[in-house]
């Protein structure tokens, strides 16, 4: 393997943590990746698996929300567990460094029925 490929295989990471050992990790780029914008995630779960479906909000408004789906990610229990890890870890490292999140949008609320509550 050639040192510019050493060096494309390991970006954006550097160890996987396996109890209390921790290994170097190099990763091959697969030809199916792709990196899509995301700005909805809804999540499923099951006795065997959690699901992760990411999409795009294509349209919102008072009547509707439209949305493009793009990938799904089905992982163990325990994968999932690894996954809120780093997420937690990640958005915490955010927080030092940028403050506080910005308040989530509010989406648009439905009229009510003539007469009703």
């Amino acid at each position: 393997m050639v040192d510019n490929e050493k060096k494309r295989l390991a970006t954006g990471r550097e160890y996987f943590s396996e109890g209390e050992s921790r290994v170097p990790v190099s990763a091959k780029r697969s030809e199916k990746y792709f990196s899509p914008y995301v700005n909805n995630v809804q999540v499923g779960v099951s006795y065997y698996d959690v699901s992760v479906h990411f999409n795009r909000v294509l349209e919102a408004n008072r009547d509707i929300v439209l949305l493009e789906e793009l990938v799904s990610v089905v992982m163990s229990p325990e994968q999932a567990v690894d996954l809120h890890r780093a997420l937690g870890q990640a958005l915490q490292k955010y927080q030092e460094r940028y403050g506080a999140f910005r308040p989530t949008p509010r989406a648009p609320q439905a009229p009510s029925a003539p007469g009703g509550e």
